[in-house]
């Protein structure tokens, strides 16, 4: 699936599924930001009532501190992945769900460097999460402010 992000300041596009997905189960998400005022994507998983999430973000305006970053947030834990992101980079964003609900996220950026972080998503006795792209689960979206 392709997704171009919005036209005006203040917009939002995204996608969310309204079907389940039981893990285990991953998916990826390519993004690249193009605009540095706040969020310039974010990407994010969370059970079937929100109680628990997880979610990838990326700021990528410089003088947006103590917010620039591209950083990994849960319930339980969060990590910086990149402390200086840039604008049109493309950044790959891999999340996989265990069946325990212990979750592993990847970033990667175009010249293959590599960040890993390991949360916890879900309790033992959630069995599902709500979901976004072409079988995958969570919501994505592209932000513009």
């Amino acid at each position: 699936m392709t997704m171009s992000g919005p036209a005006k300041d203040s917009q939002v596009t995204g996608v969310q599924s309204n079907q389940s997905f039981a893990p285990p189960f991953a998916v990826e998400v390519t993004v690249m930001g193009m605009v540095a005022n706040g969020n310039a994507f974010w990407f994010g998983l969370a059970n079937a009532d929100a109680s628990h999430r997880l979610t990838v973000y990326g700021n990528l305006n410089p003088q947006n501190i103590p917010y620039y970053a591209l950083g990994a947030n849960s319930n339980s834990a969060s990590k910086l992945l990149d402390a200086t992101p840039s604008v049109n980079v493309w950044y790959t964003i891999g999340i996989a769900v265990d069946s325990t609900g212990n979750i592993t996220v990847n970033l990667q950026d175009s010249t293959g460097a590599l960040e890993l972080f390991i949360a916890f998503l879900l309790t033992p006795s959630d069995s599902t999460c709500q979901g976004v792209p072409s079988g995958s689960s969570g919501q994505a979206a592209i932000l513009r402010r």
